[in-house]
């Protein structure tokens, strides 16, 4: 099973917020992001004062960047009248997406909260603790 990195679990890690050291063995696993997500994460850093170019560039050496496809584009749509009431974004959606494409056999993902996503979200927000390898140790709050 491939996991499936959302925009949170990305800042916890380069924050190093709980769940970092749990977002850290899914990359070192393999998991990937979409492009949508990576955006996202680019966005916060630019919105910070942060480059995102000099920030990302040990995640992206690391983690594949997936394009958002036509495809994912539909099944994202689809998926919010299912998950409206519960606050989620189009890149919480698109990260849904990406997962059901790669684990097509998967469950249902948990929809209780943006994180990563394989057939449980809230996985990468297990165990607190800085992460190994990737954290630039970005020291202003995130917003």
């Amino acid at each position: 099973m491939t996991a499936v990195l959302d925009a949170s679990a990305v800042l916890a890690l380069l924050y190093k917020e709980p769940g970092a050291v749990a977002v850290a063995v899914d990359i070192a696993d393999g998991a990937v992001i979409s492009s949508v997500n990576l955006s996202e994460v680019a966005t916060i850093l630019i919105r910070h004062g942060r480059d995102p170019h000099t920030v990302l560039t040990p995640l992206r050496a690391q983690v594949e960047v997936v394009a958002f496809t036509d495809t994912d584009a539909l099944t994202a749509a689809q998926l919010d009248p299912h998950v409206y009431s519960k606050g989620l974004s189009l890149g919480d959606r698109a990260c849904l997406a990406l997962a059901q494409r790669l684990n097509p056999r998967s469950s249902p993902p948990n929809t209780s909260g943006p994180t990563s996503s394989s057939t449980s979200p809230s996985s990468a927000f297990a165990s607190p603790g800085p992460s190994p390898g990737l954290s630039v140790g970005l020291d202003s709050e995130r917003g």
